[in-house]
Formats: C-alpha cells, sequence, structure tokens
C-alpha cells in the first residue's frame, strides 16, 4: 500500500492522473483492510491516502469527490487527534489547510474556506514553533484571510470569537 501511494504521489506529480487515481484507490482498499484489523496502525494511513486522493480528484476538477475524500480524510484526523492530539493536530491543520484553500479557489465559498482557516490558527498557534512543519499550513491560513479580503481586526475578531 506505501508502495502504491508513492508511485502514485509520483505519478500525480507527473501529471500522469489516471495512473495515479487507480494507485491511490489500490492503496486505498488495502489501507482500508489494514485499518479494518488495527485501527491504531493504520487509519492515519487511510487518511494520507483520502487526502492525496483528494487533491488528485481536485486536479482533476472532479470537486465533489474530493470534497468528499477531503471530509472523510479530516474526520479520521479529528478522530485519532481526540485522543492524541500531540500526533495528530499538526495532520488534522494539514487537511483543514487544504480544504481552506479549496474553498477559496475551487469552490469558493467564503464562510467555509475561513473557518478552516480560523481552526488552523486556533490548532497551530500554540505549537508552531515547536512543530515547524506547521508553518506552511499557518502560512496558508493567514493567505486564505487575505485573499477573502480580511482586514487584521477581522482576523482577531474571529479568533477571539472562537476562544483565542
Amino acid at each position: 500500500a506505501m508502495t502504491l501511494n508513492n508511485l502514485a504521489n509520483l505519478h500525480s506529480n507527473n501529471n500522469e492522473l489516471t495512473k495515479a487515481e487507480k494507485e491511490y484507490v489500490e492503496a486505498l482498499a488495502i489501507r482500508r483492510e489494514l485499518a479494518a484489523i488495527n485501527p491504531a496502525a493504520y487509519l492515519p494511513d487511510v487518511a494520507t491516502t483520502l487526502n492525496n486522493l483528494a487533491i488528485l480528484y481536485g486536479d482533476k476538477n472532479e470537486l465533489a469527490t474530493a470534497e468528499k475524500e477531503y471530509v472523510e480524510a479530516l474526520a479520521i484526523r479529528r478522530e485519532l487527534a481526540a485522543s492524541n492530539p500531540a500526533a495528530y493536530l499538526p495532520s488534522v491543520a494539514v487537511i483543514l489547510s487544504n480544504l481552506a484553500i479549496y474553498y477559496l479557489h475551487s469552490v469558493p465559498d467564503r464562510e467555509r474556506s475561513v473557518n478552516y482557516a480560523t481552526e488552523i490558527i486556533m490548532i497551530l498557534s500554540p505549537i508552531t514553533e515547536v512543530v515547524t512543519c506547521t508553518q506552511t499550513a499557518l502560512q496558508n491560513a493567514w493567505q486564505v484571510f487575505q485573499e477573502w479580503g480580511l482586514s487584521e481586526e477581522d482576523i482577531y475578531r474571529r479568533l477571539t470569537e472562537t476562544g483565542e
């Protein structure tokens, strides 16, 4: 499954989307089977492949399918983060970042996009200096705010309303 996922990444990067889709779908099927037996070990991999598929479907302009995959990946990551936030909140933020950008560019929905960006800030602000790999997701959140034309005052008001 890991090899198939990696091959799919390669084919996707080379714009060979049909090959990539086939490999992601096969990897996902295997990972789902493994997760049914050992969820703790394999659910993170299911979420990763779902996220990769969502990106691919977005590239193919199959937007409803992309959204479905993002939503499932996010639900899995949220479930994992509920029991182990330190390990999985950064992964939640990555998918939130993808969704914020999806609702910014692919299917414009200001409220959803801004809500996801706000959640990224809420999750990552306390850990971004320690977990440096989260900085891209944090930058994406600020970009989403900027592209929707939100002022700093608007952003801080949203953060305050949601508990920052």
